[in-house]
């Protein structure tokens, strides 16, 4: 075409990616990137076990500058969040001894709630058993105390009860009535089970209501004698 000049057709310069030229060879790029991997989960947990231990040092000082009603439902979180039960017991051995031990520090408050049941309400007539430590054929473990007494016999409806179990399948043991339930089970020590009358007496008491419920107030002497 006139008045057209042919374009100048400039040498490109060769450019060597830095990526490419920094890069070592495959093989040793492998074995680098293995090595910066392993390092990396190691730091990862290292960091990881470091929050875990002073997230453990909060919750102690949480648990023991709580009411005693809540130290054990403290206790009980710390151990779906630490996947362990007591002072690191993992486990279902080490657990299920922390349990047994449970039962002998939590007897006597077991027995006492149930006294006073049978004392104030059913004017001494009835009776408190204790089963001791059972365990199924599954593998549950279980300790149950009792209150029956005549009226409740008669109307052919369950005992007051107090149960402590550890199902199977269980992270960790827990209380129960027989009409209602659960509450956490995290006693080590005869102070932990102190702390837990409240609750024994609630769980009495609850269960003794909704007796009455299925029946009538003619189950109580207390009621009807009184």
């Amino acid at each position: 075409m006139i008045g057209h000049k042919p374009t100048r057709q400039l040498k490109r310069s060769p450019v060597v990616s830095l990526h490419r030229r920094h890069r070592p060879p495959p093989a040793q790029c492998s074995g680098w990137m293995v090595v910066w991997s392993r390092q990396s989960l190691e730091v990862i947990q290292m960091e990881r076990e470091r929050e875990v231990s002073e997230m453990n040092s909060t919750t102690r000082s949480d648990i023991n500058g709580a009411p005693d009603h809540l130290r054990g439902l403290l206790r009980h979180f710390s151990d779906l969040r630490d996947v362990t039960h007591g002072d690191g017991a993992v486990s279902r051995a080490d657990k299920e001894k922390l349990f047994i031990a449970a039962i002998d520090y939590l007897a006597p408050y077991a027995r006492q709630a149930l006294d006073e049941m049978n004392s104030y309400l059913l004017l001494k007539s009835g009776t408190v058993t204790a089963s001791g430590v059972s365990k199924t054929s599954e593998g549950d473990l279980a300790a149950v105390w009792t209150l029956r007494w005549p009226e409740q016999e008669q109307a052919g409806i369950l005992p007051v009860t107090l149960e402590a179990f550890f199902g199977h399948g269980f992270h960790h043991p827990h209380l129960r009535g027989a009409t209602v339930g659960v509450w956490p089970l995290n006693v080590f020590s005869d102070s932990d089970a102190a702390a837990e009358l409240p609750t024994l007496r609630a769980i009495a008491a609850a269960d003794l209501h909704n007796l009455v419920f299925q029946r009538d107030y003619h189950i109580v002497p207390a009621v009807t004698r009184g």
